[in-house]
């Protein structure tokens, strides 16, 4: 085989080659205009303007040792003359010693108005339960005095850690 039949060849390549870095970038960018990015980002939401919005950002810990229904990780109470708007929960569970078991550590509620669940979760994992963030595409409008709560019912009587996390805005 001659150098000007190996150029060609090459050549031919080169083009094969681009065409299909080209046919795959087009690809990845219809991906990208037609993904539901409400998947990959949970927590992007924006409705109207910040003007009069008050985030509101709330954590609690629990730490049960006993199998007693709806024990409150969480508790918020809604500002009076305001709305409060929840825009993400998270929920995360842990042997209070840590070890890499397989566990159900048992029920986790959201309640709006206390004692009224919304949602409930199973939680379960090797030691530890790693959930992402809930994320609601349109925020939950919770009235003014209202009492919102994440409670738990653990699986037993060892010794758990509960965390929960909600957030949002009032206005």
């Amino acid at each position: 085989m001659n150098a000007e039949t190996k150029d060609q060849r090459r050549s031919g390549f080169v083009k094969v080659l681009s065409a299909f870095i080209c046919v795959l970038l087009c690809l990845c960018f219809w991906i990208a205009a037609h993904a539901d990015l409400s998947v990959s980002q949970p927590l992007a939401v924006w409705i109207g303007s910040a003007l009069g919005k008050t985030v509101v950002m709330k954590t609690g810990n629990l730490v049960t040792t006993a199998v007693t229904a709806d024990q409150v990780v969480l508790t918020y109470t809604v500002t009076a003359g305001k709305t409060f708007y929840l825009q993400y929960l998270r929920v995360d569970t842990r042997l209070t010693t840590f070890a890499t078991t397989a566990t159900y550590f048992g029920a986790t509620s959201l309640e709006n108005p206390a004692a009224t669940k919304l949602l409930t979760q199973m939680q379960a994992g090797a030691g530890i339960t790693d959930m992402p963030p809930l994320g609601f595409a349109e925020p939950i409008p919770i009235a003014a005095g209202t009492v919102i709560r994440v409670v738990c019912t653990p699986s037993s009587t060892t010794s758990y850690t509960w965390q929960a996390n909600f957030g949002g805005y009032e206005k």
